[in-house]
């Protein structure tokens, strides 16, 4: 006589073909979902490897090297934090900070300031706008090294600037002079890109809200402070913080225009590292003071974006 089946054998069989197909629909979709990651992963690797290799391993390597001593030859030796706190009891770093941060703030406010009016008169319907923007853009287009030579040679006590304003003033060997002399030509070499970029950020705003700001009975200062600058906020944040950052990473100029003088009055901490590493040969001194100058960096754009930022956000 034939065994008799369960009664639940019945029920628990297409339960079991379910749960199978179940599982085997989701493992070919964790396989698909890996593949579609391994995809990814192979277009952006020749993106991330460039990446690896020349700014993440560097950076890696300059911060360990930050914590040693080494001349360039032989093998770093660990020093702990001794290069971070004989810098900050160095008059000459303390100097150079000091600097740095007038740089920033003597550069980076005014060249936006100017920037914002510039694009404003420029959007007024000025006959002969392109010609004023070529204009304004050429400096930034310029060789540094040509510009900051033909600025030495302005600053010289015989120079175009003394003999057309009647002046004897010392411009780049007296130490209250020289630092104006290089947040001067700063703000003239890097204007012109910030107009530009003002300008099209003003350009994009429709005029139909200064128009409707204006039946209102809202006067021009009021549209500006009101209409335009709220809505130009991202703009005004990029040109504060590529400013900024390009004033505290300043070399070139302060270095072929006075070598940092006089008495340190103009040499910024880039200048310092520069100097820590190929004077005196210090390496270890000098990546610190490059991460300090990072850090500084990051604090100060962190500031900016806090105080920038679009009201949304």
């Amino acid at each position: 006589m034939a065994l008799l089946a369960h009664p639940g054998e019945n029920s628990a069989a297409p339960e079991r073909e379910k749960r199978t197909l179940l599982l085997d629909s989701t493992r070919r979709s964790q396989r698909l979902k890996r593949r579609k990651q391994l995809t990814g992963l192979l277009f952006v690797l020749p993106g991330v490897i460039p990446l690896l290799i020349f700014v993440i391993y560097p950076t890696l390597s300059a911060f360990v090297l930050s914590f040693t001593s080494w001349q360039f030859v032989g093998i770093p030796t660990f020093e702990g934090f001794a290069n971070y706190t004989s810098l900050f009891s160095d008059p000459q770093f303390r100097q150079s900070l000091v600097v740095t941060l007038q740089l920033a703030l003597t550069t980076s406010i005014p060249t936006t300031l100017l920037a914002f009016v510039i694009a404003l008169l420029l959007n007024a319907k000025i006959p002969g706008t392109g010609w004023y923007q070529t204009l304004f853009f050429l400096p930034s287009v310029l060789p540094t090294v040509v510009t900051t030579i033909v600025w030495s040679l302005l600053y010289q006590g015989n120079g175009v600037i003394n003999i057309s304003l009647n002046l004897a003033v010392p411009w780049l060997t007296d130490a209250h002079w020289a630092l104006l002399s290089v947040s001067l030509m700063m703000i003239w070499t890097n204007l012109g890109y910030f107009v530009i970029i003002m300008f099209a950020g003003v350009r994009e705003i429709p005029l139909d809200y200064s128009e409707a700001a204006r039946i209102d009975g809202a006067s021009t200062l009021g549209v500006v402070w009101h209409i335009i600058l709220p809505l130009i906020r991202p703009v005004l944040l990029f040109v504060v913080v590529i400013a900024t950052t390009g004033a505290l990473t300043l070399f070139t100029q302060t270095f072929l225009l006075t070598q940092g003088g006089p008495a340190g009055a103009t040499r910024p901490l880039a200048e310092l590292i520069y100097d820590l590493a190929f004077s005196y040969l210090n390496i270890g001194e000098a990546t610190a003071a490059s991460f300090v100058l990072l850090l500084l960096a990051l604090l100060i754009a962190y500031v900016q974006f806090y105080v920038l930022r679009p009201k949304d956000i």
